[in-house]
């Protein structure tokens, strides 16, 4: 035999997602969820968050590298925008309708423009930046602006 537990509601209305206020109820509730868990540093939701593209950015001592996951873009969909400490990367993504009459079961892949900015704490020499394109992923180097790369000092004897 199996125990079966059901939680009760928290607030009147939160059980009944027929209507209009449960939706927006649990939709406040997982917002507010969603807020504790990144400010208490428990944010399982990050790799898997609604920002896209998706990216990941590192360094080393001359360049800042950035990758990026356009999955089925080409290179005329995506624009590069560069200042002197921020990319932003544009685009518009489509997807191809897969037929009439049709009812999902899940829907997780969105078409559509977006637009996502990074800043830097070093300044990037825009002159020097490259791009490309390669199997969906977005490989983007920006070398570090003289002024912000470290120098090294000899320390000569006296």
């Amino acid at each position: 035999m199996a125990i079966i537990r059901l939680k009760q509601p928290a607030y009147p209305g939160a059980g009944f997602v027929g209507g209009h206020f449960g939706k927006n109820v649990n939709i406040f509730e997982n917002e507010m969820n969603r807020l504790f868990q990144k400010f208490f540093g428990n944010d399982s939701t990050t790799a898997h968050s609604n920002v896209f593209p998706p990216v990941n950015i590192y360094q080393d001592e001359t360049n800042i590298y950035l990758t990026a996951e356009l999955p089925g873009m080409e290179t005329s969909e995506v624009t590069i925008d560069i200042e002197q400490d921020s990319i932003q990367i544009q685009g518009e993504r489509n997807i191809e309708n897969e037929g009439e009459n049709l009812c999902y079961h899940r829907r997780e892949r969105e078409g559509g423009t977006f637009s996502r900015k990074l800043t830097f704490k070093n300044k990037i020499d825009s002159n020097n930046v490259s791009a490309g394109l390669k199997d969906g992923i977005l490989k983007v180097t920006m070398p570090k602006a003289r002024e912000t790369q470290p120098k090294k000092i000899i320390v000569k004897p006296e």
